[in-house]
C-alpha cells in the first residue's frame, strides 16, 4: 500500500509529493489540474515501468505523434516535464512504502543520447526497425532510425530497459 508518492519531473509536474494516503483514497479537483497524472504515475510505479503501460497511458489521452502510419504514433515527449523529449531530458516516481523488502521503489525514465546507448542502438537497427518495416507499421524513411535511447530503470542494473526513440518521440516497443 502507498502512504506517500513522489513526482519528479513527471507531465505536469516539476516536483510533487502526495502523503497520508491510505487504502482509499479521494483526488478532487477542476479539470485539467493533474489527477490523471497521478493516477498515471502509481500505475507506471507498480508496474515497475513497462513500456507498455507507458504506452496505453499514452494512448488512453490520445497523445499521438505526427508521422503516418496504419497504426497510431504515440509521443512520449508528454510525460516529460515541459514536453522535454532530448538527452538529459528524465523523470522519477517514487514511494516509500510501495516494496516491502526494502521499503522504497524508484523508477527514472530518462532519454539518452545514441552514444549513451551505443551497442544497443546497433541492435535495434539491425533487429527492431527492420521488423516494423516489414509490418508495414514503419515506411523506408529517416524517421525509421533512432534519434534517442530512452532507459527504464527501477534501480537493479539487471533489470534495466533501453527502448529506441524515434525522431518523432514515438518508443519502439516491438524492438524487444
Amino acid at each position: 500500500m502507498l502512504h506517500t508518492l513522489d513526482l519528479q519531473r513527471f507531465r505536469g509536474f516539476e516536483k510533487y509529493r502526495l502523503s497520508g494516503l491510505a487504502q482509499v483514497n479521494l483526488l478532487v479537483g477542476k479539470n485539467n489540474c493533474r489527477k490523471t497524472s497521478v493516477l498515471e504515475a502509481v500505475e507506471l510505479l507498480a508496474a515497475a515501468g513497462h513500456p507498455r503501460v507507458l504506452h496505453q497511458s499514452l494512448q488512453r489521452r490520445g497523445e499521438r505523434g505526427s508521422r503516418h502510419m496504419r497504426e497510431p504514433v504515440i509521443d512520449v515527449a508528454h510525460v516529460f516535464h515541459g514536453h522535454a523529449c532530448a538527452p538529459g531530458a528524465s523523470f522519477e516516481l517514487s514511494s516509500e512504502d510501495l516494496l516491502p523488502e526494502n521499503g522504497k521503489a524508484t523508477l527514472k525514465v530518462e532519454i539518452l543520447s545514441l552514444d549513451e546507448v551505443r551497442d544497443e542502438a546497433e541492435d535495434w537497427e539491425q533487429r527492431g526497425v527492420k521488423r516494423l518495416r516489414q509490418k508495414m507499421l514503419l515506411p523506408d524513411s529517416k524517421e525509421a532510425v533512432p534519434a534517442f535511447g530512452m532507459s527504464i530503470d527501477m534501480g537493479d542494473p539487471d533489470r534495466r530497459l533501453l527502448l529506441p526513440v524515434l525522431e518523432d518521440h514515438s518508443i519502439g516497443i516491438g524492438y524487444r
